[in-house]
């Protein structure tokens, strides 16, 4: 897939991806549904290939050399952990699990309910509210835990 120029297709060509617009991979992911194993081939399999979108996006350059990169050559896995037992699904403004820094740390105060991938995952993002409650609640998310 990588020598044909299909791998990672939701990621830009700078990164071995085809550079698909959300659009164009939404149907792509679409066709690949409909085979057994098919995302895994083309290096869009979850939680991976969201976790590279975030990475991507926000990561700072040593991140991308720690993980983004790695994750997308297939020699690491991901986890994505966002569902808290005491919450309505996975909706992100409803999140309780606290981060804070400490000095150059974050510490990470809640309860997950559900991790994909985690048994496999070598590293986690996880969704943390970073203010504290009486602050907007669609400005005070991060996704952050870089298993350092």
């Amino acid at each position: 897939m990588k020598q044909a120029g299909i791998w990672a297709p939701h990621l830009p060509v700078e990164y071995g991806g085809a550079g698909l617009t959300f659009l164009e991979h939404a149907y792509m992911n679409e066709v690949l549904a409909y085979a057994v194993g098919a995302a895994s081939l083309f290096g869009v399999v979850a939680p991976n290939s969201g976790n590279q979108t975030i990475l991507l996006k926000y990561g700072t350059e040593e991140q991308k050399q720690n993980w983004l990169i790695p994750l997308i050559e297939g020699k690491l896995e991901s986890g994505f952990s966002m569902t808290e037992p005491d919450q309505p699904g996975s909706d992100p403004r409803a999140i309780k699990t606290s981060a804070r820094r400490d000095g150059d740390e974050w510490v990470i105060n809640g309860h997950k309910w559900f991790t994909s991938n985690g048994k496999r995952a070598d590293f986690f993002i996880v969704m943390c509210r970073t203010q504290d409650g009486d602050g907007p609640a669609n400005g005070a998310m991060t996704g952050w835990d870089f298993g350092n």
